[in-house]
């Protein structure tokens, strides 16, 4: 099954196509059919958190990294120093968890693509409300996917998904970015059941930028806090 390319190349994607489908593989792929329903996992670690939120949470973290120069007592100090190691480890948890909290715990199973329709998890990141969101594939005009293009000296040209748009024929459009979604694979299985799709090279979102550093920072300002003060206690 091929859809043909909406960035004016002649080539058309395959699904067996190694440019777009490398590294690749969804569980049950070998048995799907027209009535199969496939559900994709989410990854949540990158979702935003409310600002409020975040802002409490580096100020933890930075607390928690400069402690020791509060302590008075230089052994418990440098002790309490090399505990903190396991900052990085403790605040991915606890932002899996708030994630989990803020958006719901099933989340990760609210990612359903079949022959007639597209369930996708309500939330901010789409600017749906929380809950279930349904596109029927009759609403959908075009599927626009957006990718960027590397040349791997081994394997040649790999095409990576940034994101992709849902068009519908109500004038209204879904963004589905790659920070929040597994869009190689709702690729995959948007060409098996023939939705409408071009191709068209892109960039990353500058939000998907701005959410990378928001969960990233915390950890990089503590790390360099924590090493000041291993530092320190020598």
């Amino acid at each position: 099954m091929k859809q043909e390319s909406g960035d004016g190349n002649v080539d058309a994607v395959a699904l067996d196509d190694k440019r777009w489908f490398f590294d690749f593989r969804i569980k049950g792929m070998s048995e799907f059919d027209d009535s199969s329903i496939v559900n994709l996992a989410i990854t949540r670690l990158f979702y935003p958190l409310p600002f409020i939120t975040s802002l409490v949470i580096l100020i933890v973290m930075l607390g928690i990294a400069a402690a020791p120069l509060s302590i008075a007592d230089d052994g418990l100090a440098r002790m309490f120093a090399l505990v903190n190691f396991a900052i990085v480890p403790i605040y991915f948890i606890a932002r899996w968890v708030l994630v989990r909290l803020h958006y719901g715990s099933k989340l990760s199973k609210q990612c359903i693509v079949s022959r007639d329709k597209l369930i996708l998890p309500g939330s901010a990141v789409i600017n749906k409300p929380k809950g279930k969101y349904v596109i029927e594939r009759e609403q959908i005009k075009q599927v626009k996917v957006i990718y960027k293009s590397r040349h791997a000296r081994v394997f040649g040209i790999r095409n990576h998904i940034v994101g992709t748009e849902f068009i519908l024929l109500s004038g209204e459009t879904v963004y589905l970015d790659a920070l929040y979604f597994p869009l190689k694979q709702l690729f995959y299985m948007l060409l098996f059941f023939g939705y409408p799709i071009s191709t068209v090279h892109g960039q990353y979102s500058f939000k998907s930028l701005i959410a990378i550093v928001f969960t990233v920072f915390p950890v990089l300002a503590s790390m360099v806090i924590y090493a000041a003060v291993v530092e320190s206690y020598l």
